[in-house]
């Protein structure tokens, strides 16, 4: 990863290499900087330009960040996920019910007649029955 500053040491240690012909990609591995960092050390006269290049670049880019948000409205208006109309609900629950029958009967299937589970299956079906008659009649 590029490191975020450099000193005066890697600022001419990078000079130097420029010097010598090194290619970019070669003083980023060497150095441990971004390629960006190497063209403004190329592009600069000496460590306190580059230094204050880098300051003018950083408050520049504040500046434009500042104007962003200047210009973004306070309060953003939430989208608010459609809401499920009641008939979309009644039919989700009937859906369920329909699953939950089918379980049941898959249920009451490998219970033994006449047991108490079987019973108590048979119960329960009776039961989404009536409550899905209800919902189908009432919403």
């Amino acid at each position: 990863m590029a490191r975020r500053t450099i000193d005066q040491q890697t600022y001419y240690c990078i000079k130097a290499m420029l010097d010598f012909g090194a290619s970019n990609i070669n003083i980023v591995r060497a150095t441990g900087v971004s390629s960006s960092t190497v063209r403004y050390v190329k592009l600069s006269d000496s460590y306190e330009g580059f230094v204050a290049g880098t300051k003018q670049r950083s408050a520049e880019i504040m500046r434009k960040r500042k104007e962003k948000q200047e210009q973004m409205p306070e309060h953003l208006p939430l989208i608010e996920p459609p809401k499920a109309t009641t008939k979309d609900l009644r039919q989700i629950i009937l859906n369920k019910i329909d699953e939950l029958v089918g379980e049941i009967e898959i249920y009451k299937s490998v219970r033994q007649g006449g047991s108490k589970e079987a019973r108590a299956a048979a119960m329960a079906k009776i039961k989404l029955e009536e409550a899905q008659m209800w919902l189908k009649s009432n919403i």
